[in-house]
């Protein structure tokens, strides 16, 4: 915080950064972590982290294994499962969520939520 200029002063490893407000939603983990498994290193398959997701690579048809059902599972999982031959999940830590109904909103909620936003 700087009090002459009544702002905050982020320094970030893409530089330097003024604001006002400041809301922290990074989660607990800011830098990808591959975990570290026995056999990981001899892996001969393609492999990457959903933070730094290789979109050059086609999943469909393919057995894929997702280690993690964190937030980051949450949004894509749901989204290669109807592209793939196989996934496996594999749970390190029971996240707490609650089920996350995927649906078309429609014309009606969406004009409803565009007039009343706070709802």
């Amino acid at each position: 915080w700087d009090e002459s200029r009544h702002l905050w002063v982020l320094d970030t490893n893409k530089g330097q950064t003024l604001a006002r407000t400041v809301v922290f939603a990074t989660g607990p983990i800011t830098e990808a972590q591959i975990p570290s498994l026995p056999g990981l290193d001899s892996f001969k398959g393609e492999m990457f982290h959903s933070a730094k997701w290789n979109h050059d690579y086609d999943l469909t048809g393919k057995r894929v294994a997702v280690i993690g059902t964190g937030a980051s599972a949450i949004q894509f999982v749901p989204q290669i499962q109807p592209k793939v031959k196989e996934l496996h999940v594999f749970q390190r830590t029971a996240p707490w969520v609650l089920p996350k109904p995927d649906m078309d909103l429609g014309d009606t909620s969406k004009q409803l939520i565009d007039k009343l936003p706070i709802i």
